[in-house]
């Protein structure tokens, strides 16, 4: 995961940035879920809790949201991003659920931390809210992959030396994400939108 790429969020319009690139690298983990049955809404704040390893002192992680069609388009919807070293939070100052549970997490970013190579450390990582409904026959893909080389509005000049990052998903580190899931009934739904058709909504045939 250590590789610089391209990647986009869907603010930007056709007309900005360098040409788009997408493809699937080594330096990124892919999830994608089961089709959808029915259709289904998400909206509000989205974390993703990333339990990981990194051989270097410090890295960056960043979490892309993606509606992948059943023929396989895919509209890049939404992310979020965190630099290691970042990664206090002030729970006082972050939105909570009643449960206690943070769905928005205030960083002082005041005094960085730099990790231990090869710890496992738990990074609570916020993706920017969303509202989008899935239709049958898509699924939600997830990347997690290292600042893109080169979008719209930044470019990123790494900083760190390169290094290996190992995600882990068991019992004892329990990676996954939090969705806002809402109803919606499918007689409220317009047509579904062709492949690529919606405006300012990234899209890959």
């Amino acid at each position: 995961m250590e590789s610089p790429r391209e990647s986009w969020s869907f603010q930007a319009g056709d007309e900005l940035g360098p040409p788009l690139t997408t493809e699937d690298g080594p330096d990124e983990l892919t999830y994608t879920s089961a089709a959808f049955d029915e259709p289904t809404a998400l909206s509000g704040p989205i974390t993703a809790t990333i339990f990981s390893s990194a051989t270097a002192t410090d890295t960056e992680f960043f979490v892309q949201l993606i509606d992948e069609g059943p023929d396989g388009s895919r509209q890049y919807l939404q992310r979020g991003m965190l630099r290691a070293s970042h990664r206090a939070i002030d729970r006082g100052l972050s939105d909570k659920l009643a449960g206690g549970t943070i769905y928005r997490p205030y960083r002082p970013h005041t005094n960085p931390i730099d990790i231990t190579p090869l710890e496992i450390n738990e990074y609570l990582i916020e993706v920017f809210p969303l509202t989008w409904v899935f239709r049958p026959g898509h699924r939600l893909v997830v990347k997690i992959h290292t600042p893109p080389l080169v979008d719209s509005f930044y470019a990123y000049v790494p900083k760190r030396l390169p290094g290996i990052n190992t995600i882990y998903h068991d019992a004892k580190h329990p990676s996954h994400l939090m969705l806002p899931f809402v109803p919606v009934e499918a007689n409220d739904l317009g047509p579904e939108p062709g492949p690529c058709s919606l405006d300012a909504v990234r899209c890959v045939p």
